[in-house]
């Protein structure tokens, strides 16, 4: 990171520059979205890679994850194998800090970045469902259900 003028050199490959007002210039530089939280409401981070075409390898830690995801047939992490895959990326199942679990995002994140075809196909598939957040569906999506009831 260059100070001086607030650019990228792009030689870096991890960055931790605490908040960001607009992280899209940097979001849509990254490869992959990586989150191991243990919990998550809403996944904005997650939602906001997606329309940027970046796909994740994120923890099973929450039905927010799971429905943005469309992963509607579990119900918590102790049901899916280590490893999920779904059309946007790998779902893992744990977040502990032991070789097993390590060594399982290790493999999915090494897939994601080394097989061209899956990533573009994760990447395409992103792209394609963050559209149902954004502001239009959303709004038309109140209109329905909260509006058509009053």
């Amino acid at each position: 990171f260059d100070e001086s003028n607030q650019s990228y050199t792009g030689s870096e490959e991890v960055y931790f520059l605490g908040f960001q007002s607009n992280p899209y210039p940097l979001l849509s530089r990254a490869k992959l979205l990586i989150m191991t939280s243990r919990w998550e409401g809403l996944p904005i981070a997650l939602l906001e890679a997606m329309a940027l075409g970046v796909p994740g390898t994120i923890s099973n830690c929450s039905d927010g994850i799971r429905k943005a995801w469309q992963v509607e047939d579990c119900k918590s992490q102790l049901e899916l194998p280590e490893n999920q895959w779904t059309s946007f990326g790998a779902l893992v199942s744990g977040v502990d800090n032991n070789d097993k679990t390590m060594n399982v995002w290790v493999v999915a994140i090494r897939r994601l970045l080394e097989d061209g075809v899956l990533y573009d196909q994760c990447s395409q598939a992103s792209k394609t469902r963050s559209k149902d957040f954004d502001i239009k569906s959303v709004l038309d999506f109140w209109k329905r259900k909260v509006l058509a009831k009053d």
